[in-house]
């Protein structure tokens, strides 16, 4: 069929209003495969990456979701809640007498968990992140799970932080707890079972005799995890209790109380202290934290927790500032506002890390020439330039001129084949930044 003449042409016009106003280019590998392709490349061949993983990116290993509904007793009821609203209720109250039901089903739910985890298999994230820290790649993986998966794989653990607590552990809320070892709690997995609430035996016996009759619920054992965000590295320490509650409890003077923030704290508790680990405002902290990483993965939907979602912008925006790269993967497109995301990689999660691991095991296999090498930051600046509209822009042959208007000049370029690409870009790049409105006009 011939082609029709310029004259003839409908030209679809693209001005700066028409364009897409979502801060994160989605990139879909069926709509833009070369771009996809480019994005998976970049990843597998970057030397610091730094992971987050929500509990979606888990869904291979078969574990239910905290969402889903379960029966709890509270006194003479029963009644229907998520998961996560039971662990907000019974992870650190000092629950009484009358309660100490919730905390028993609470006990036994989450031993079930536990129980189903230690069976679990392996996902396809659990594989990919084993495959960053055998090539040196991964510098820390946060995670939003609680159930202790990447424990099987030590280096894997080593640099994993869950950002929720850990439910393979025990402890109870004292403020002095250190809480009990994996092998001391898999020996209390009968006691978990039982109806009855169980001593922590360390710090009960701490407690001043003189004293004991105060709240000993505050002794009382439970899964160590917490509905609020923690990125200590240790055990999840718990908020403290009101000091009225917390009768039981000796109080030594000069004691250091650094407790995670709590914001149903009372007005007579002390003002809690971020742990050292957590990183705050101060940009070169975070660096610190995340060891110079050039991407910040976050993979799986995005969780709704506003105190975790500011500490991914503290990190996103200090990767950013070190020209590295935020990129979120999963199926569905990202709503609200995420202009710490600087891309989306659109697909299922298993699909897009077995297309990085596709990468890395075709990248690790090829003789690379001396002098072809570029750096991270350099890498990561040039994938991001060239904007997701450039893909709607016509690349032609010589017989086709692509004309750029702006409101202060008008350039024409023929593009012929030896035009290089990366120049295209820039110009398409100078004009779209162009603060007067402006507009591209291609052959429909």
């Amino acid at each position: 069929m011939s082609q029709p003449t310029t004259s003839e042409a409908s030209p679809k016009l693209i001005t700066s209003s028409s364009l897409s106003s979502n801060c994160v280019r989605l990139i879909n590998p069926h709509k833009s495969p070369g771009r996809f392709a480019d994005i998976i490349a970049g990843i597998a061949c970057t030397k610091k990456i730094l992971v987050l993983a929500n509990e979606a990116a888990y869904a291979g290993t078969g574990l239910l979701s905290l969402d889903r509904v379960v029966s709890v007793t509270q006194g003479a009821e029963t009644r229907q809640k998520p998961m996560r609203s039971v662990i907000a209720e019974a992870a650190w109250q000092a629950l009484d007498g009358q309660s100490s039901n919730l905390l028993c089903t609470y006990n036994q739910l989450m031993l079930e968990r536990r129980l189903l985890a230690c069976q679990a298999g392996s996902c396809k994230l659990i594989d990919f992140l084993n495959r960053l820290c055998k090539e040196g790649q991964l510098t820390k993986f946060l995670t939003t799970s609680i159930d202790g998966i990447e424990s099987k794989h030590s280096h894997l653990a080593n640099l994993t932080i869950a950002l929720y607590g850990d439910n393979r552990l025990l402890r109870c809320i004292s403020s002095n707890c250190n809480g009990l070892t994996e092998e001391e709690c898999a020996a209390l997995d009968n006691d978990m079972r039982s109806n009855l609430p169980i001593l922590c035996e360390v710090c009960s016996k701490r407690v001043n005799l003189r004293r004991r009759r105060g709240n000993m619920a505050v002794y009382w054992l439970r899964p160590a995890v917490q509905s609020h965000i923690s990125l200590s590295f240790g055990l999840p320490k718990m908020p403290p209790i009101s000091e009225d509650s917390d009768q039981s409890d000796e109080y030594v003077e000069g004691q250091d109380w650094s407790p995670l923030h709590d914001k149903r704290k009372s007005r007579t508790q002390r003002k809690s202290k971020l742990p050292a680990e957590l990183p705050g405002v101060d940009l070169a902290h975070v660096a610190q934290f995340h060891n110079a990483s050039k991407v910040f993965l976050i993979i799986g939907k995005q969780s709704k927790d506003m105190d975790l979602l500011e500490r991914t912008r503290e990190l996103a925006a200090s990767i950013r500032d070190g020209s590295g790269a935020v990129i979120y993967i999963d199926s569905a497109p990202l709503d609200g506002q995420n202009e710490h995301i600087d891309l989306q990689l659109q697909g299922d999660v298993d699909d897009v890390l077995g297309d990085i691991l596709q990468e890395i095991d075709r990248s690790s296999g090829q003789m690379r020439e001396p002098g072809l090498d570029i750096s991270d930051d350099d890498m990561w600046c040039d994938i991001k330039r060239i904007p997701t509209w450039a893909n709607s822009v016509l690349f032609v042959d010589a017989a086709f001129p692509i004309i750029l208007h702006t409101a202060q000049c008008a350039v024409q370029d023929t593009v012929t084949a030896g035009f290089k690409q990366r120049r295209l870009m820039q110009l398409m790049c100078q004009v779209h930044n162009q603060k007067t409105p402006s507009l591209i006009m291609r052959r429909a």
